[in-house]
């Protein structure tokens, strides 16, 4: 009788944690959890901030700036063109390199048609 009773007891606690708890807090799979909210956005007082007031930039070469393209605050993408390098000198070494890749090809091409 003092076993029925006991069995009984732990049933009744069990039934009871079940329905307190509910269904959902059992262990899961190993799936994420998801919550569905009422509303999607936030209110609150405050004022909104970016994570950083300074963002670094950098350019392939370097030289004197020619030109700004943006405004300070002004929104930008990735890929905007912010501002103009001044490149003359960069344009005189492409330039010079691409005429001695001339004179390179001019003298591969001597030594494979052979003196004439």
């Amino acid at each position: 009788m003092k076993t029925k009773i006991i069995v009984a007891a732990c049933a009744a606690g069990a039934a009871i944690l079940y329905l307190a708890l509910g269904p959902d807090s059992r262990a899961t799979t190993g799936a994420p959890a998801t919550v569905s909210l009422p509303n999607p956005y936030v209110v609150a007082p405050g004022k909104v901030e970016p994570r950083s007031e300074e963002i670094r930039v950098a350019a392939a070469i370097t030289g004197r700036l020619a030109e700004v393209r943006v405004e300070e605050g002004q929104r930008v993408k990735t890929g905007d063109i912010l501002a103009v390098i001044e490149n003359g000198e960069h344009l005189a070494r492409m330039q010079q390199a691409e005429a001695s890749l001339r004179l390179q090809q001019a003298a591969l091409k001597r030594v494979l048609n052979g003196p004439r």
